[in-house]
């Protein structure tokens, strides 16, 4: 029998099963806790992995069932594989299946006795659990994890459970009863195991194949796999070679991981996921090292009483929580974990060349190595930024300035509509390794608050043992084999569970039907997980602040830049490189002693493209596969074949395109309404164009692909409010618009320049633009002989300035001598400067500096002699 724990008891209506032709009886009972026999005793037969699949075709919103298939894997690794085909239209019950396999497999030879534990395995499990008929009465018995679903079961006595108030929907769950031929009640353990979960970075079925030498089997030509009906008419023993395949997959590879992780790290029980394995693992080196786990995260055991009603006694139960000395201002160090540097620093195609994606060595493994154990006891309040120079754990708000000529300024400012941007002055949450690079870059820096953390006396780095253990492992076996990939997930993952419920990311609660806020993991840090990402930042900002002037950045990932740089002009004799390059050999040296360079290279391309931050393509390939990041739009085939996708999507775009965006239908989604796996179709925006994190200058066409596009440098934003001023005019701009010629960019530079300009004033853009902003103010000041003295009457004046391309009329020039004169409002666009230049040679004398803003006054002056020198 299955049972669902649940808060309220009572009782489930009968439900007369179907007749079986098992040895067994299925039968679901009416259950009264009042009566209640002496309980079921535990099977104690060996355990049964069960690999489980299901084929379907879609039809009007529904999946028919075509076949489900099992794998079973008995505890000395023998196997039994088959498909089960329902009656049309219908749809087998979960008992029913799970009754069939254990059936097949006594039958068999493979188990003698009833298994102790079946465990279900499957690749994406929800998909396959939701083809079963009684699904959702046991909905609420697994977890959501990550768009999926996992859990346990154990078959005993039913209760029915109204599910919480919270819920609009009701889902009674029913006990389900076993009884073998000698209808003998029978208890297991129903264990549910997601691979998904359980394979690096959640890769396909089909690349899990590939790592175990089972490849997933072809569809024959002709056939497809929306339409596997039609296969298994055609075909059916392709059909079932094709279907059992990913069953099999599926439990192999979960016996592999957990004999891998049992011989390698010693795990017991198998994970619910990579990450999981990774702290468990820390956390025993720790123990190892006799380094104490609560004292290093700043946790305490504290005891808490309540009345049990049961019993009639108190009952205590101890559980961690943070130190007071750590949680005193944990708020500030989450505000100062900011993740990834991400930017665009040009748009468009590159010329033609040699550009180069360099990526530091194991980058956040390597930072985590820079901690040692904090000392929160001890931590003390600063204002000096020099106090944050040097191997210091240090969190500040800070006020900022970089000198106007910086190219890559290095404090993150964040919005909370943006993301991060790093402009050349205002306000931010930082970490100390950015406050030593601002200061070496000449910024001033004023701290607000701050706080510096000091390293516990004679602590060793904290992570050193877990990072050097992983990277020896990966070492003993081929690189991007299943055990080499395997080890390097688990090493990467640790880092992410420093960061685990830091921020207000939600997941689905699929017991309550609501969103809840992920919690922390046990290792959730936020002084070392914002002191980890903020090293990062600052040494791949160091790296971009010592290139050469004359090379060119095209954009930041996290951990690695794009640049046409070559690796001898990479500076990377800067403290806080140095302090890398250390941390790399230390953990990725030999014994040899040979230098381990802290950059690799990962891509090298003749001609880049890029569309946006994280978006990037080839568009002539050079000695690796292409670089290619899409931007989150999907698109199918190899890299190349993708990568030529992309940058056609790119350079044929139109305003208002819209691109498939269809996906599966979501956990909550699914729950919530109890649908089948379905595709959710949907069409979205094509978001293509430039991002404004940084602003746009250097317009000009360059060759690609035997055509032209438009290509920008882009330099930082003086403050946040002007990259958030832009972004906002630039998104209604670009409803109708995109930035792929010149004819766009004058388009673009007059709406944005025209919105920049009258920002104070009354006065508002119409429909002529910068040219008609111009037109008014000259017109006014000179109808009211304001900054010009001048004898001209109403008619000479209409007459001169529609002579130079602004037609005035006699009657406008008499009403602008009434009308408002503002200062500093024309905005600084080609329009304006051609048509000025005009006015110029008739006017030689008058005055730029009331119409422009004092800062654009030497742009203007270049400009316009710029023009002139072209006309000569």
């Amino acid at each position: 029998m299955f049972e669902f724990k649940k808060a309220e008891i009572g009782v489930v209506e009968e439900d007369r099963p179907e007749p079986s032709h098992l040895p067994f009886e299925i039968k679901k009972v009416s259950f009264d806790l009042n009566d209640r026999q002496s309980p079921i005793s535990l099977a104690d037969g060996d355990d049964l992995w069960v690999g489980i699949d299901a084929e379907w075709v879609t039809r009007d919103g529904q999946n028919i069932v075509l076949s489900y298939q099992i794998y079973c894997v008995n505890s000395r690794g023998e196997t039994l594989g088959t498909v089960v085909y329902p009656e049309p239209g219908k749809r087998l019950a979960f008992e029913t299946l799970i009754s069939m396999a254990v059936k097949a497999c006594r039958a068999a030879g493979l188990i003698k006795k009833w298994p102790r534990s079946i465990v279900v395995v499957a690749h994406f499990l929800r998909a396959d659990l939701s083809t079963f008929k009684d699904f959702w009465h046991m909905k609420t018995r697994l977890d959501g994890q990550g768009g999926s679903v996992i859990g346990q079961i154990i078959t005993d006595s039913g209760y029915g459970v109204d599910e919480t108030a919270e819920r609009k929907r009701r889902a009674p769950l029913k006990p389900i009863i076993l009884r073998d031929r000698h209808r003998k009640p029978q208890k297991s353990i129903i264990q549910f195991v997601d691979t998904l979960f359980l394979s690096p970075n959640k890769s396909p079925l089909t690349a899990l194949g590939t790592m175990l030498g089972l490849p997933k089997v072809d569809i024959p030509e002709g056939y497809s796999i929306e339409r596997m009906d039609e296969l298994l008419v055609g075909d059916p023993e392709s059909f079932e070679l094709y279907a059992l395949r990913d069953a099999e997959i599926a439990v192999k590879y979960a016996l592999k991981v957990r004999d891998f992780l049992s011989g390698q790290f010693g795990l017991q029980k198998l994970p619910r996921s990579l990450g999981a394995v990774g702290v468990s693992v820390f956390r025993r080196l720790l123990n190892d090292a006799d380094i104490d786990y609560k004292t290093a995260f700043g946790l305490e055991i504290a005891k808490l009483e309540h009345w049990n009603g049961g019993t009639g006694k108190v009952r205590t139960k101890s559980v961690t929580v943070q130190s007071p000395a750590r949680g005193l201002l944990e708020t500030l160090a989450i505000r100062c974990y900011h993740g990834g540097r991400n930017e665009s620093f040009m748009v468009g195609p590159t010329a033609i060349g040699d550009w180069y994606d360099w990526d530091l060595k194991g980058a956040y493994t390597t930072g985590l190595c820079d901690l040692l154990v904090p000392d929160y006891a001890h931590m003390c309040m600063s204002a000096d930024p020099h106090d944050f120079i040097g191997h210091v754990m240090g969190f500040a708000y800070v006020d900022f300035t970089f000198p106007a000529d910086t190219r890559f300024p290095c404090i993150p400012v964040r919005s909370e509509q943006y993301g991060l941007r790093f402009p050349l002055s205002g306000s931010a949450y930082v970490t100390a390794p950015e406050i030593e690079l601002a200061l070496s870059m000449g910024a001033t820096i004023h701290i607000k608050h701050g706080v510096i953390v000091p390293w516990l006396s004679g602590s060793e780095p904290l992570f050193e043992g877990f990072t050097r253990m992983i990277q020896l492992l990966r070492r003993e076996y081929p690189k991007k084999s299943l055990e080499e990939v395997m080890v390097k997930e688990i090493g990467n993952s640790l880092y992410g569970k420093l960061a685990q419920g830091l921020s207000d990311k939600t997941a689905f609660d699929t017991a309550t039907g609501l969103s809840k806020k992920i919690g922390p993991s046990a290792v959730t840090n936020p002084y070392m997980a914002a002191h980890t990402t903020g090293l990062i930042r600052a040494v791949c900002g160091e790296l971009l602040h010592r290139l050469p002037s004359h090379r060119t950045v095209v954009s930041v990932t996290t951990d690695g830049f794009l640049t046409d740089a070559s690796l001898a002009e990479l500076d990377q004799t800067g403290p806080l490189c140095r302090r890398y390059q250390t941390l790399c050999q230390l953990l990725h040296g030999t014994e040899r002693g040979e230098p381990v360079p802290m950059l690799e290279l990962k891509h090298h391309a003749k001609q880049i493209v890029s569309i946006k931050t994280r978006g990037q393509c080839t568009a002539v390939i050079g000695d690796t596969p292409p670089v290619l990041a899409k931007a989150g739009v999907k698109c199918a085939g190899t890299a190349e074949e993708q990568n030529k996708k992309i940058m056609q999507l790119y350079l044929e775009r139109e305003p208002g395109q819209k691109i498939d965006a269809s996906h599966l239908i979501s956990l909550r989604d699914q729950w919530l309404t109890e649908r089948d796996l379905i595709e959710i179709k949907k069409q979205v925006r094509l978001s293509y164009e430039f991002d404004q994190k940084r602003q746009l200058v250097n317009p000009r066409m360059v060759e690609i692909a035997g055509e032209t596009h438009i290509a920008c440098d882009t330099t930082p934003w003086v403050d946040a409010g002007m990259a958030d001023h832009c972004r906002v005019r630039f998104d209604g701009w670009r409803e109708d618009n995109c930035l792929k010629t010149m004819e766009d960019w004058a388009s673009w530079e007059d709406n944005y320049e025209s919105a920049l300009a009258l920002q104070g004033s009354k006065m508002r853009v119409r429909a002529d633009g910068s040219l008609g902003i111009l037109t008014r103010i000259l017109t006014r000041a000179l109808a009211q002989k304001a900054w010009y003295p001048h004898s001209m009457s109403y008619g000479e004046i209409s007459a001169l300035l529609t002579s130079v391309g602004m037609p005035v009329t006699l009657d406008t020039c008499k009403n602008s001598q009434r009308a408002k004169l503002y200062k500093y409002v024309v905005p600084v666009t080609d329009k304006v400067l051609r048509v000025l230049a005009l006015l110029l040679q008739q006017l030689p004398d008058y005055p730029l500096e009331p119409l422009f803003r004092p800062e654009r006054l030497d742009e203007v002056k270049h400009r316009l002699a710029e023009i002139e020198v072209s006309h000569v």
